[in-house]
C-alpha cells in the first residue's frame, strides 16, 4: 500500500517547508492527489514526506497525520516517482547506537553494501512498494566499479576502484514485475534497469536468474563462488536475504538481524571522512590532468582550470574535518595513492598547494 496525499483543489493539503533564505516555516498548499515517501512515523501530529510525483515533485516538508492515507498500489507508476523514490534513498540516514541521525555511508562503496540494501529494503516496504533485491556474483572480486571513492590503486597504472565478488541492492517495480528497478547510490546517480546496474560492475554476458534456481545450480558445485559457467550471475531474491549463501551450506539463506545492520552501517559511516577527503583530492586530480592533457603548458600555471580553486578549497575542508586517526588510516590505506599523487603533481604549477594537503598526513611522501 503506497502512501498519498489525496488533495484536490477543493480540499487542498498543507505543506510545511522551511524557508530558503530564513528559519521561518512556510506553508504551501497541496491542491492534487499525489504520491509521497513515507518511511519513518514518529506518532507526531506532523510527519515528515517527500512529494514524489506532481507539480511539486521532490519537495520534503511536514503534513498533517490525517491528510496522508494509502492505496492498494504497491508499483511505482511513474519516472518521476523513481526518480524522487531513488532521490530519497540517496538522502536518507540510519539510526547509531547512540540513536543518532547519521547518513547512509554510500561514499563508502567497498563493503558493508548488504546492510545499506537491507536498511533500504525495509524503508521502500515501509512506505509501501512492493520490494525485492538484486545481487551480483562473480568469483575473485571480479566485479569493478572506479569511482573516487574507491580503495588504494593496484599499481600505478591503475585508477582508485572498488571490486567484489558479490554485490547487492534493493529493486522496486514500475507498473508491473516485468520492470525491476535498482537503487543504488553506491553505484548508480538514479534509478537502473537490473542489465544497466550489473553493467557498471563488469562487461560480461549475465546469467539471470531466481534464488531458488541458484542454489540449484550451487549444489555439489566445489568450485563456489565461481559461477559452473565462468559468468556473473544476476540474481533475484526475496528481501529478507542479505547475502549469497555461505559455502559450507548453499541451502541455507542468509538473514541479517537489526542490530547487525546497525553495526555494519557504522563502521561504514565512520570511514566516511576519510572517502570524502579522498574523493575531494581525486575530483581535483582528474580534472587537473583533464586539463593538462588538452593544454601541456597548463602543467605550470597556479591555476590551471576554471574550477581549480573550488576544487582546492573543498579537499582542504575535508582534509581539515580529518581527525588523527582519519590521517593516520589514510596513510595507510592509501600507500600507492600518495605517491602516486605525489609524483604527479611535484614539480608542477601546484604542486605546492597538494604538498599542503598530503604533507600533513604521516608518513605520506613529502611530509611535514
Amino acid at each position: 500500500m503506497s502512501s498519498v496525499i489525496n488533495a484536490s483543489q477543493q480540499k487542498p493539503a498543507v505543506l510545511f517547508t522551511s524557508g530558503t533564505t530564513t528559519n521561518r516555516v512556510v506553508q504551501t498548499r497541496v491542491t492534487e492527489r499525489v504520491r509521497v515517501y513515507w518511511a519513518r512515523d514518529s506518532g507526531r501530529a506532523l510527519v515528515r514526506v517527500r512529494i514524489l510525483d506532481g507539480t511539486q515533485a521532490g519537495t520534503i516538508g511536514f503534513v498533517r497525520r490525517n491528510e496522508v492515507s494509502y492505496d492498494r498500489d504497491e508499483f511505482v507508476r511513474t519516472q518521476v516517482e523513481l526518480a524522487n523514490l531513488a532521490g530519497a534513498m540517496r538522502d536518507e540516514e540510519f539510526y547509531d547506537r547512540r540513536r543518532v541521525a547519521r547518513p547512509l555511508p554510500f561514499q563508502y562503496p567497498s563493503d558493508m553494501c548488504w546492510a545499506r540494501a537491507h536498511l533500504m529494503a525495509d524503508l521502500l516496504q515501509a512506505s509501501g512498494y512492493k520490494v525485492e533485491k538484486v545481487f551480483l556474483v562473480y568469483t575473485n572480486h571480479g566485479l569493478r566499479v572506479d569511482t573516487v571513492f574507491g580503495d588504494d590503486l593496484a599499481d600505478f597504472s591503475d585508477s582508485p576502484a572498488v571490486t567484489w565478488w558479490y554485490h547487492i541492492a534493493p529493486i522496486v517495480f514500475l507498473d508491473d514485475t516485468s520492470q525491476p528497478y535498482v537503487i543504488d547510490p553506491s553505484v548508480l546517480d538514479g534509478p537502473q534497469k537490473t542489465g544497466d546496474w550489473a553493467a557498471k560492475m563488469t562487461a560480461k554476458p549475465i546469467d539471470r536468474m531466481m534464488y531458488s534456481e541458484m542454489v540449484s545450480k550451487l549444489m555439489g558445485n566445489g568450485r563456489y563462488p565461481a559461477s559452473p559457467t565462468d559468468q556473473p550471475w544476476l540474481v533475484y531474491t526475496d528481501p529478507a536475504i542479505a547475502a549469497p549463501p555461505r559455502l559450507s551450506d548453499v541451502t541455507t539463506q542468509v538473514g541479517k538481524t537489526p542490530d547487525e545492520v546497525t553495526v555494519a552501517l557504522e563502521f561504514a559511516a565512520d570511514r566516511i571522512p576519510q572517502r570524502l577527503a579522498v574523493g575531494a583530492l581525486n575530483t581535483l586530480s582528474n580534472n587537473w590532468n583533464a586539463a593538462v592533457d588538452a593544454d601541456a603548458t597548463k602543467r605550470d600555471a597556479p591555476d590551471p582550470y576554471p574550477g581549480y580553486k573550488t576544487d582546492l578549497q573543498r579537499a582542504r575542508t575535508r582534509f581539515g574535518k580529518l581527525t588523527p586517526w582519519d590521517r593516520r588510516q589514510v596513510a595507510k590505506d592509501y600507500k600507492l595513492w600518495l605517491i602516486d599523487v605525489w609524483g604527479t603533481f611535484t614539480g608542477s604549477g601546484v604542486g605546492g598547494d597538494i604538498k599542503k594537503l598530503v604533507g600533513s598526513l604521516p608518513n605520506a611522501p613529502g611530509a611535514v
